[in-house]
């Protein structure tokens, strides 16, 4: 099949949820929009949250899963039973011919997903980015995730994208090829305009943290039972927590039993649009992904909070990580104490949360949209075609495999898939 048009990608979503994977969606869909670029984005499930799909709508095409399966099967509305079904041929090669058969996976599903597409039409280029360190690392011994991981490893590493160094030296080992040309790239922000002083209103004592309650961002409880250590010393000390999810539940019995309710608050998750009014003010934030290098490009303070770790420890401030490596849990690193950075900003005057917060604000530059949006373009010319080739038997015994997976899941028989991210 032959493509024409200008250069761009189709990116395949597994969710829509307000998340990492859709902010980063929505900043890149902003950036194209100014060279006139509206991006198509494929949602892969049914989680579509409405305030991030309204953002969307203004800079990118949001399609659904369900509108590209054979029309016969268009009552099986957006999930990932979906991914298996037959495709309809004339959207796809419509949608495929747009974006010059450049597809981009952002998880495992869209991986599948563009791996179907190479093997119906040909002459497409698969592209996949590692946004989680495990993402494409599961140890589930099925049929469906030892297939879906050698996909991965099938992949030429022209067409994998990196967004730090740690997770390039070590996919390098667990698949035994070199990375080392894959491109690297920053997980780029939007970095705000700021006045050379930032005389930005601190609310001494306050902390922040913002992102879904799910089991791998392990610091939030962490940060609650240093609070309990810290809250008599420091009667001003606050701690606000803005997200949803499955921890919901642990972490609110957790603030009661530690008799933190006046202390601790866990509220319900803001339209993306709100970051800055809520978290500009903060004396301090934790967190990982790219809410933490937002936080930090508004001069805020911004302490690292790494991801799957069991113990209430932090590589520091976001300025004391060197290069794009700094929320995952990395061998024979320097940890400190969370405590320990928290307690340094209650005990530092105005000029020096400034000092903190100007030094973070410079390490978030790094990690500009505009250095990503470039790596990207470069990426659709780069990426070689992906050959592939599926067997009628591989694709049952896969979809079937899936299925027994499902089973297993949803009788909390095995969630080790699910849990993926999670893992050590």
């Amino acid at each position: 099949m032959n493509f024409n048009g200008y250069l761009d990608m189709i990116y395949l979503a597994g969710s829509l949820d307000l998340n990492g994977g859709s902010t980063f969606l929505l900043r890149v869909a902003r950036e194209n929009s100014k060279a006139g670029k509206k991006v198509d984005i494929v949602v892969l499930s049914s989680v579509i949250g409405e305030e991030i799909r309204a953002e969307l709508a203004q800079y990118a095409t949001v399609i659904e899963l369900a509108q590209l399966v054979d029309k016969r099967f268009a009552w099986c509305g957006t999930n990932q039973v979906a991914l298996f079904f037959p495709l309809n041929r004339l959207k796809l090669e419509k949608l495929l011919a747009a974006n010059d058969g450049v597809v981009h996976a952002m998880g495992i599903f869209g991986l599948i997903y563009a791996y179907r597409l190479a093997n119906q039409f040909g002459g497409i280029k698969v592209t996949a980015g590692v946004y989680q360190q495990n993402e494409f690392l599961s140890n589930a011994a099925l049929f469906f995730v030892r297939q879906s991981n050698k996909m991965f490893a099938s992949l030429p590493i022209e067409n994998v994208v990196f967004f730090n160094e740690y997770n390039r030296i070590r996919y390098t080992q667990v698949f035994k090829k070199s990375y080392a040309n894959s491109p690297l790239l920053p997980i780029g922000v939007v970095l705000p305009k700021m006045d050379s002083k930032c005389d930005r209103p601190v609310q001494y004592g306050r902390l922040v943290s913002v992102g879904n309650l799910v089991d791998f961002k392990t610091y939030n409880e962490h940060v609650i039972r240093t609070v309990a250590l810290l809250a008599q010393d420091y009667p001003q000390l606050r701690y606000d927590i803005y997200g949803e999810g499955d921890q919901f539940g642990m972490l609110t019995e957790l603030i009661a039993e530690l008799k933190l309710e006046l202390v601790v608050k866990i509220h319900k998750r803001f339209p993306y649009a709100e970051f800055r009014s809520i978290v500009e003010g903060a004396m301090g934030f934790i967190g990982s992904g790219t809410a933490l290098l937002e936080a930090a490009a508004l001069h805020v303070p911004s302490i690292v909070g790494i991801e799957s770790i069991k113990t209430p420890e932090t590589y520091g401030f976001l300025s004391d990580v060197k290069g794009f490596s700094y929320n995952e849990l990395i061998p024979g690193e320097r940890l400190v104490s969370i405590q320990e950075v928290i307690r340094k900003l209650l005990r530092s005057d105005s000029d020096e949360l400034e000092r903190i917060g100007a030094q973070c604000a410079n390490k978030a530059a790094e990690f500009s949209i505009e250095k990503t949006i470039d790596g990207f373009n470069q990426l659709t010319k780069t990426a070689r075609i992906t050959a592939i080739k599926m067997s009628f038997i591989f694709k049952i015994s896969f979809f079937l495999s899936f299925l027994w997976l499902a089973i297993l899941d949803g009788l909390y028989i095995n969630r080790k898939f699910r849990m993926r991210r999670d893992q050590q």
